[in-house]
């Protein structure tokens, strides 16, 4: 492989990467379902019992397999513990989904520069953009079905397939597995099935069942779980499975059906604006023909059965989360970049300048409207941020409009990623620091020792988010407030509503935290028209606590 190709990919992914990295790099957004990894990571790394994860309490969580704890926990012992070191290896994943895409796309096409188009329209796509700055499992499930599906695409199409081919598809499956258990196994059979089946280039079945592999991809797939009923015994499968199925399916018909058209226009929201131009050629592209036309109609079939078996996975869950669309991206990227590749290249540039001036309009907009709004709720005015905001937008803006079209394509696809750079850039000064940095600090300042009983009387997601921001070093214990307060804990956390559990309790309020709970725009014109600015602070700001007893020392 020439250097240019192996470096074409990687580019793409740096420019991902680097755009996104105020978004992913601290707690500007904070996904719920992230501090069940973070917090069984963070024990993991203090205690060196990397196979079973754990709830805070200590109690075991079967319910999701290992993969997901171990890409955090690892993180940890190498960066140590913060909402960086949560977050890289998401990003890092997404950046390889994004070179495998890109290299697929080259695999299968006539051209080389389906690879180019196939990774920014995969660099580009919001769902990926949105996963890329959450710690939760969705990202390694994607990266290792498309490892597979490498595989199983790479031994239907190619002349003579790699070594490699049956290995990835049954191990990349296996590591899906273990990395959010039975939607992985759902693929792999589809697979199988296709592979076996599609009259374009079928595999003989006793091809397909390439017994050293499978015996790699099961032991990949199922060694955890076997590890789990040798240790726990039948409890460590009942959750498991009460988690995958008995929780997530729900057979409403009427809300199946809803849930099916939602998760369509979830797919195709995903990969705007690069469906536009390719909307006239993608029912061309599926016109069967010889060599390389065949070996493209049936990656678009294979792409296709994987998108219409995920909206219907999509549709019988009890709630519906756009995120669980990501496993088939990837393949919907390369087929769409094999369609553009259809088109005439001086329609697609035509077509490329208007869309990259759209898009840098609409991050032109988004600029002002929250440089505004950060110079009304915080007195500060961004001018090294907007400036140097203003510079990516021209260049992109020049790149697109006299570019050739791999600059274009490449334009188009940083300048989506760009809105998300302003508007992580620009809400970072009023959202940071969070109120768990502001917690963690503040119960450093007032001298609490590590690893000493600190309760907390709010939500777990606070929780985590304080176990990352200390680094770790705070045993921090979540408290219920209808259970009043409990004794023993060398300093207590509470929002400013529940003070009245401090009176009489020995405890007394050293130290407090302020950051915004909620931003109504309605309420927001009222006060600056009346002048009232801070009475919008004080209602649509969240308030915590910080006490200590009342015998301990003042730092």
């Amino acid at each position: 492989m020439k250097t240019v190709e192996i470096l074409k990919p990687l580019l793409i992914a740096a420019v991902f990467v680097a755009l996104l990295y105020p978004y992913y790099s601290d707690y500007v957004a904070f996904h719920p379902d992230e501090r069940h990894y973070t917090n069984a990571a963070i024990t993991m790394d203090q205690t060196g019992d990397w196979l079973t994860p754990k709830y805070p309490d200590g109690t075991n969580r079967f319910i999701k397999p290992p993969i997901t704890y171990w890409a955090i926990a690892g993180s940890y012992s190498v960066l140590g513990i913060g909402p960086l070191s949560s977050r890289l290896p998401f990003a890092l994943i997404s950046a390889a989904i994004i070179v495998l895409t890109y290299w697929l796309a080259n695999g299968i096409a006539a051209t080389r520069s389906a690879g180019w188009l196939a990774g920014w329209i995969m660099a580009s796509n919001l769902f990926l953009v949105q996963a890329a700055g959450r710690a939760i499992p969705d990202l390694p499930l994607t990266l290792f079905l498309l490892i597979s599906a490498a595989g199983w695409l790479n031994w239907m199409t190619a002349e003579k397939s790699a070594r490699w081919a049956p290995w990835a598809a049954y191990a990349g499956a296996g590591l899906a597995v273990a990395s959010k258990g039975l939607p992985a196994g759902v693929f792999l059979g589809l697979s199988v099935v296709f592979a076996w089946l599609n009259p374009w280039r079928p595999l003989g079945l006793l091809r397909i069942l390439h017994v050293p592999a499978i015996a790699l991809g099961a032991a990949l797939g199922l060694g955890w779980f076997l590890a789990m009923y040798w240790i726990h015994g039948d409890a460590a499968l009942s959750a498991f499975f009460s988690d995958q199925v008995g929780k997530r399916v729900d057979f409403d018909f009427l809300k199946a059906a809803g849930q099916w058209l939602l998760s369509l226009l979830a797919m195709v929201i995903g990969f705007l604006p690069w469906l536009w131009p390719a909307r006239k050629t993608l029912r061309a592209a599926w016109t069967p023909g010889s060599g390389r036309d065949r070996n493209t109609v049936l990656v678009m079939t294979f792409s296709a059965l994987w998108a219409v078996t995920m909206l219907f996975l999509m549709a019988a869950v009890v709630k519906f989360h756009a995120r669980y669309m990501l496993p088939v991206l990837p393949l919907l990227a390369v087929s769409l970049a094999l369609a553009l590749e259809r088109r005439e290249g001086r329609h697609l540039e035509g077509y490329l300048s208007p869309a990259i001036v759209t898009v840098l309009a609409i991050n032109l907009l988004l600029l002002v409207l929250l440089s505004s709004l950060l110079y009304l709720l915080e007195g500060y005015l961004p001018i090294g941020e907007a400036l140097a905001l203003l510079a990516l937008t021209a260049l992109l803006a020049f790149a697109g409009i006299v570019g050739s079209r791999p600059v274009g394509v490449a334009a188009l696809g940083s300048s989506v990623l760009l809105l998300f750079t302003t508007a992580f850039t620009l809400l970072g000064p009023a959202m940071l620091p969070s109120e768990s940095e502001q917690i963690s600090a503040a119960l450093k300042n007032q001298g609490v020792p590590p690893n000493a009983a600190v309760g907390l009387y709010g939500s777990p997601r606070l929780a985590a988010k304080i176990r990352v921001a200390a680094g770790g070093e705070i045993s921090l214990v979540e408290r219920s407030v209808e259970m009043g307060l409990a004794a023993g804990d060398a300093a207590i956390v509470l929002a400013n509503e529940d003070r009245d559990l401090l009176e009489g309790s020995g405890y007394s309020v050293r130290a407090s935290t302020r950051s915004w709970d909620s931003l109504p725009l309605g309420d927001l014109r009222k006060a600056l028209e009346s002048d009232e600015m801070e009475r919008f602070r004080e209602e649509n700001s969240e308030v915590y606590l910080i006490a200590l007893p009342d015998s301990s020392q003042p730092p």
